[in-house]
């Protein structure tokens, strides 16, 4: 009795412990990071702890960014299009951007460290930085046992926000650079990887992610620099991603789709021309006619008709 009696305390400390490392690492939410050491950059989009119930289901999803999970207590179901695999205490895995996956808590709770960023080349790029790149581009799903040292990394940084004071945010970003580099260590099999088959794994969700936000903004006047922030990458490179899939330069891609969206929004007569015009971001009706004519031979008044009169036959 006086055993069960020790051992229930000590399992109500490790609880405590564990809820306050969760509650400081909410606070890590109300900061921004973006590091540049080592010739790497870092933009940490969060870095928290969490307890997920018996039950409970991160449903599927996918990030344009690196998601490091650590697993510090307890166990869950790992699904991707990879199949299910078992994740246990003292076990990570990372997703990289565009993979799908879920999990969930099927035996019983479990704590989870997470980190989620993303990972480029800084502007002083060095040897150890584009290895580390290679090495975060050709990591799979499977899960792989962690050093104790990673969960101390981890821990430390929500030590630092917890209790405040002169530095903290400094001392945390040091504290993930290193981390970073732990967990890189950690699947170095000293192998290199193919660095032509990361940049086109790397580049598709990039394009992807071009192609997302374009769509989505269609209504606004985008401009390149909008696409190089949301991708920490600089305009050529936004220039040089964007051509290898589609042959034309960033604005051209643009145009391109503010054109498919206006022959959609004509041929079924949804908008007038002016609010298409409007629609599409355009500064004026002369400026869309003027562009429309010249791309597709007629004006748009004369799109509509055709198309009109195709619905009718």
């Amino acid at each position: 009795m006086h055993e069960m009696r020790k051992e229930s305390k000590s399992c109500g400390t490790i609880k405590k412990q564990t809820d306050n490392i969760i509650k400081a690492s909410q606070r890590l939410a109300e900061f921004d990071f973006n590091i540049e050491r080592g010739g790497l950059k870092i933009n940490v989009l969060w870095f928290r702890a969490m307890r997920a119930l018996k039950g409970g289901c991160i449903a599927r999803h996918r990030h344009f960014s690196f998601e490091i999970h650590v697993i510090t207590e307890g166990s869950c179901i790992l699904i991707s299009d990879g199949g299910e695999q078992k994740i246990t205490k003292g076990q990570m895995y990372i997703t990289a951007p565009g993979i799908y996956h879920e999990q969930y808590a099927e035996y019983e709770d479990y704590v989870e460290y997470c980190l989620n960023c993303d990972l480029s080349a800084g502007r002083e790029s060095s040897r150890s930085a584009r290895r580390i790149l290679e090495i975060y581009g050709g990591i799979g799903i499977e899960p792989v046992k962690y050093d104790e040292d990673i969960k101390t990394l981890f821990e430390l940084a929500f030590s630092q926000v917890q209790h405040g004071g002169i530095g903290f945010c400094e001392n945390i970003e040091a504290l993930v650079y290193v981390l970073i580099n732990r967990v890189a260590a950690e699947y170095d099999n000293g192998t290199e990887v193919c660095i032509e088959e990361r940049k086109s794994n790397i580049n598709s969700v990039r394009f992807e992610k071009i192609d997302r936000y374009i769509r989505d903004n269609i209504a606004s006047p985008i401009k390149i620099s909008d696409l190089s922030e949301i991708l920490y990458l600089s305009t050529k490179q936004v220039g040089r991603i964007v051509r290898a899939y589609t042959s034309m330069s960033t604005k051209e891609y643009i145009m391109h789709l503010k054109l498919e969206k206006a022959k959609e929004y004509l041929r079924h007569g949804e908008l007038s021309v002016s609010a298409a015009a409007e629609n599409l971001g355009f500064s004026s009706v002369q400026h869309f006619v003027r562009f429309f004519s010249e791309k597709e031979g007629y004006t748009p008044t004369k799109f509509r008709l055709n198309a009109s009169n195709v619905r009718k036959i």
